[in-house]
């Protein structure tokens, strides 16, 4: 699925408002390389105040929704430069469980200016 095809999926599933904030990321895992990208891989959407973060497919397709809370809900949430600035490494607590992402690609400019 190309990219567009995929917004407008995504407006049309309620997970994107006008603002159209999302970003694809590798979860923090053991699993490192080429393999644990693929098997890691998620796509983080806003609509409203509300974060949602999906298993995502090398395709552009998403599956299982992991999280959907409002922002409002994450506790000591930091945002760091990793990889020589090239990347940003996204952490929060939710309900007592801490989530960190590695944000890859240029719509995530979007997001990260969403959580400042």
């Amino acid at each position: 699925m190309k990219v567009q095809q995929a917004v407008a999926q995504m407006h049309a599933q309620g997970l994107l408002d006008e603002r159209e904030i999302y970003a694809y990321a590798q979860a923090d895992s053991a699993i490192g390389g080429a393999l644990g990208a693929m098997m890691n891989i998620v796509l983080i959407t806003v609509n409203g105040n509300r974060i949602s973060v999906f298993k995502e497919n090398i395709d552009n397709t998403w599956g299982q929704q992991l999280i959907s809370a409002d922002k409002s809900e994450l506790s000591d949430l930091k945002i760091k430069n990793v990889f020589f600035g090239m990347q940003k490494k996204f952490s929060f607590t939710l309900n007592g469980q801490r989530f960190c992402y590695v944000l890859t690609g240029a719509s995530s400019k979007k997001l990260i200016e969403f959580l400042k």
